[in-house]
């Protein structure tokens, strides 16, 4: 292995291609010939099965390091507030820094997921737009936390000794 190789920001532009998982079973998604979504046991033989796959990209992107740089600088905010308010400010408090963390993971997931392959929501497959992201993707669905620490897991966006140069 080359250590040049070792290029979080190049490996981040690259892209790590995450195929997305039920959000209680682990099982991976496929879409099947139908046009449905299947997993499971549902699977077994079935040929020429689609995954369902976003396209990440990771956090050497330099907008998106600057985002959950944000998110940081908003929790450390929001603690020294925190210390020096009053116990009937707090709420408010509270809700301004949910307010910006959502907003700020919000647009990370605008950026770093940047195509897809069979994601199918409401018997549509849909296109990867901004609103159809965030509506799969984004904070307080089922799928955020996959897609979130996928790239917050920057090691996944490199090869690994094993897979060579």
């Amino acid at each position: 292995m080359d250590f040049a190789d070792l290029d979080l920001k190049t490996a981040s532009e690259a892209g790590l291609w995450l195929h997305v998982k039920h959000p209680t079973t682990g099982d991976e998604l496929f879409l099947d010939a139908s046009g449905g979504i299947i997993f499971g046991d549902d699977i077994i033989g079935r040929d020429h099965l689609s995954p369902s796959r976003v396209h990440l990209k990771g956090m050497g992107d330099p907008k998106i390091f600057e985002l959950i740089r944000r998110i940081e600088r908003i929790g450390k905010v929001t603690e020294q507030k925190v210390q020096r308010a009053k116990p009937d400010q707090l709420d408010d408090i509270y809700k301004r820094e949910q307010d910006e963390s959502q907003s700020c993971m919000r647009d990370i997931i605008s950026l770093a997921v940047f195509e897809w392959e069979n994601i199918v929501f409401g018997g549509e497959v849909l296109e990867p737009t901004t609103d159809n992201k965030l509506k799969v993707f984004g904070p307080g669905t089922l799928f955020f936390v996959q897609v979130y620490e996928a790239l917050m897991e920057h090691t996944g966006f490199l090869k690994s000794a094993a897979q060579g140069s």
